[in-house]
């Protein structure tokens, strides 16, 4: 039978076959291979000891950052890839960072946009005004002589 539809040996209870590939040049898979247990074991505990890993989280008196400008997004970027560089940051809060960062630079770029359009709508809503205005005709009140008395 070929390498490529080999599966693993081991009967389960219901008298069913596993059906996983097996190891290479093994009749087992890593899960069943009796050779491997020790590895197998190690690897259980490690998955274990990374899933009760506390999540990921700056201090409590990390400082606030605020993006106001495209050189906050680039000094914060700056400091997290040397963060980052140096193992001082886990890459879960720095890939936020990041995200945090483009979604700051696309809201900068939208905001002048924004007012740009305001002012504009500003100025067309004031010369339909004025058109309409110059459509009227103004017409004096009986009595009115347009001067003095």
């Amino acid at each position: 039978m070929t390498e490529q539809f080999r599966r693993c040996e081991f009967v389960k209870p219901d008298a069913s076959r596993c059906g996983a590939k097996p190891l290479r040049k093994r009749r087992f898979c890593f899960f069943h291979d009796p050779e491997v247990k020790s590895a197998r074991d190690e690897a259980r505990r490690s998955g274990g000891l990374e899933r009760s890993r506390r999540a990921a989280v700056l201090p409590p008196d990390a400082p606030d950052i605020h993006l106001d400008s495209t050189k906050d997004v680039l000094r914060l970027l700056s400091e997290t890839g040397s963060l980052l560089r140096r193992g001082q940051l886990d890459s879960g809060i720095a890939n936020g960072l990041v995200y945090l960062c483009s979604v700051a630079l696309t809201a900068m770029k939208q905001g002048p946009q924004e007012d740009q359009l305001d002012r504009m709508e500003s100025v067309l809503e004031s010369q339909q005004l004025t058109s309409e205005l110059q459509k009227i005709e103004f017409v004096n009140p009986p009595g009115a002589s347009g001067t003095a008395a």
